[in-house]
């Protein structure tokens, strides 16, 4: 049996204080609840923090094993609002009934002394904290599932208008139905957690007061706490949420996200550093998990998941793609594993499709049932503009596998950058039939309709979408915006996006800040887009820097230098990127460069060179960088104010009347 409560920063002068064992009678009696004792005679402590001390005791009454927290005398000596407060919270928390929770069997003050109780289920396991110091991290796919479990619990406290506020690892216990310790690493159906010690929880709605129960002191224990536990601010669930997001962390990395030796260095470590995502990294963490946790502990409460359940599905998707993924492979013999991430190395990162497709036609010939190979050998298809092909081995793969989310992601996408819509729009169907109300898919359904001209559509499909909602998705609602030239929205929506950024990728913060560039150009806000174009150059310029044949961010950097009039500068990086990135080595993106080129001649006044880039790049399958998959079309040619200063030439206003291919 371990501890159930753990001391916070400040522990040691808080025990020094504590008057808490006076209270017992003849050492071992406290009321009805005999406190156990171990063969010394000492009392059988489970812990102690700064609420008050947790023993192992019998109620007598009811003969049963209790772990009784005694609260420290202090507290019953507060106002009579602030002990009306206390046993309002309390009785709140008493009541919550969820098998993630550790149940309060008794709440009471004990009248001899006006000292506070509460007596809560025993539970016999380890705290997670004592099973990462054990045992070592544990791995996403139970991370996530201990995350599901207490963002459920999390979900009905916040029914009952409660918030935990000192939700970490010491305070999570890891047990199994049955009583025993539970192993993660063996037998992960039988994994439970239970949150435990509810005694600083708080009714959400209730005036802020820190020194209610902490008498001047921190509530919560810092290196755990949300940002607005520092300061007199509101909290409710998404407090909470933080929290957890930094206790995941911690099972992951058996690290904090930040530490120090005092609140003050703590809060300063939160404020001025960065997330120290190389942890996260280092222990091969998927990448949307890795997103997951960063918005969970965004500074401001906005930025992170609304509420315990949306949390929850977020979860629940990140682990079925873990277990679909997990599932697929483990179909495969050792040999076919080794073989098939070979073959990836060689298509993503070698970028040899030739070497790449001989490895995936050996490992069809030894597991010819596996969906993983025509999926690989659809992207490799694609990219070499094997279009018709790529179409094939993706409906080969599906009928291999028809639920696959990622197949059917990519066949989708493969269909739109065909202009195929149809056959696309079909397959989000699919995909929505697995996953109902993914906002991605949504998203992605909603820019379909926006190459139509179907704005009236597109706007449904995305009328959930806000500063908060993931980057890609958020995308397309700015590009909604564009067209329903409703430029204003789409710029305070750029920056509340990023006000919210200060832990996104560099990549996500640049894109954004692009976005805004380009947005505020076409406002009219000519001021306002060379401030904003020089910030998007300071922060180009290092990646050009370390990457000089990334096609990608040269293509960026010709975006401000063409808002700040450096016409030449933006001109010679909009072709260089294309040289960098040609046709011929990338029929997926190295047409998006040709786009971005059009979009810089566009800008500068090169009105014929543009219109006829855009009339090659009409004929053309490819991925956007604009539209995100989608192609550019005659409607968004119509519709998108980007390509106002070609309106007047007749053969651009042809263009836009022709039908798709």
């Amino acid at each position: 049996m371990s501890c159930l409560l753990r001391a916070g920063i400040g522990s040691e002068e808080e025990v020094a204080q504590d008057s808490t064992p006076d209270a017992l009678e003849n050492g071992a009696r406290f009321g009805a609840y005999e406190i156990d004792c171990h063969a010394d005679g000492s009392l059988c402590e489970l812990g102690r923090g700064a609420m008050g001390v947790t023993y192992r005791a019998t109620d007598t009454s009811l003969q049963r094993k209790v772990a009784l927290k005694i609260i420290k005398i202090d507290i019953a000596e507060r106002s009579a609002d602030a002990r009306e407060r206390f046993m309002r919270e309390a009785r709140a928390a008493a009541s919550l009934r969820h098998e993630n929770i550790a149940t309060i069997h008794q709440f009471g003050m004990r009248l001899e002394t006006g000292q506070y109780f509460y007596a809560m289920e025993l539970l016999e396991g380890e705290t997670l904290e004592d099973r990462v110091r054990r045992a070592g991290p544990l791995d996403a796919r139970t991370t996530i599932k201990i995350g599901q479990q207490v963002a459920s619990a999390l979900a009905t406290a916040e029914k009952h208008g409660l918030v935990h506020r000192d939700l970490k690892p010491s305070n999570l216990m890891l047990i199994s139905p049955d009583g025993e310790t539970a192993d993660v690493r063996s037998n992960d159906k039988k994994l439970l957690v239970k949150i435990i010690d509810f005694g600083l929880a708080k009714a959400i709605h209730a005036q802020t007061d820190p020194r209610s129960l902490t008498h001047d002191r921190f509530v919560g224990t810092p290196a755990f706490a949300s940002p607005e536990q520092f300061t007199n601010a509101p909290v409710d669930v998404r407090s909470d949420i933080y929290s957890l997001g930094a206790t995941l962390w911690f099972l992951l990395t058996g690290h904090m996200p930040f530490s120090g030796r005092t609140v003050q260095e703590i809060r300063d470590a939160r404020r001025l550093k960065p997330l120290p995502v190389e942890q996260l990294k280092a222990a091969h963490v998927p990448p949307r998990f890795v997103a997951l946790l960063l918005s969970m502990l965004a500074i401001e409460p906005a930025a992170r998941p609304a509420g315990a359940r949306e949390l929850n599905t977020k979860l629940q998707k990140i682990l079925a793609s873990i277990t679909d993924r997990r599932r697929r492979i483990r179909q495969l013999p050792d040999s076919f594993e080794t073989l098939l991430a070979l073959g990836h190395y060689q298509y993503w990162v070698l970028r040899d499709y030739g070497l790449a497709k001989s490895t995936f036609a050996l490992v069809s010939k030894m597991l010819p049932g596996s969906s993983e190979v025509p999926k690989a050998l659809g992207l490799i298809a694609r990219r070499e503009g094997h279009w018709d092909q790529s179409v094939a081995y993706f409906e080969q793969a599906l009928a291999l596998d028809p639920c696959n989310l990622e197949l059917l992601v990519e066949a989708a996408g493969t269909y739109t950058m065909l202009r195929q819509f149809p056959a696309a729009l079909k397959l989000h169907d699919r995909t929505l039939d697995i996953i109902p109300n993914d906002p991605d898919v949504m998203a992605s359904q909603a820019s379909i309709y926006q190459a139509h001209g179907n704005l009236q559509e597109a706007a449904k499909l995305l009328s959930e979408v806000n500063a908060q909602t993931s980057f890609t998705t958020l995308t397309t609602k700015i590009t909604q915006l564009r067209l329903e030239r409703n430029l204003g929205e789409a710029i305070r929506l750029l920056q509340a996006r990023q006000a919210q950024l200060r832990f996104a990728s560099e990549i996500d913060n640049v894109v954004t800040q692009l976005h805004l560039v380009c947005t505020q150009h076409l406002n009219d806000d000519t001021a306002g887009a060379k401030v904003s174009a020089a910030q998007a150059r300071y922060m180009l310029e290092p990646l050009c820097k370390n990457q000089p044949d990334n096609a990608p961010f040269v293509a960026m950097l010709s975006v401000p230098n063409a808002v700040l009039g450096k016409k030449e500068s933006a001109l010679k990086e909009a072709e260089r990127a294309i040289m960098l990135l040609p046709n011929i080595k990338d029929r997926v993106y190295g047409p998006a460069c040709e786009e971005n080129l059009a979009l810089i001649q566009t800008m500068v006044g090169e009105k014929s060179r543009a219109i006829s880039t855009l009339t090659r790049l009409l004929q053309t399958p490819y991925s956007s960088w604009f539209y995100g998959r989608l192609p550019v079309t005659p409607a968004l040619l119509r519709l998108d104010p980007i390509w106002d200063p070609l309106r007047s030439d007749p053969a651009f206003q042809k263009l836009c009347e022709e039908k798709q291919p």
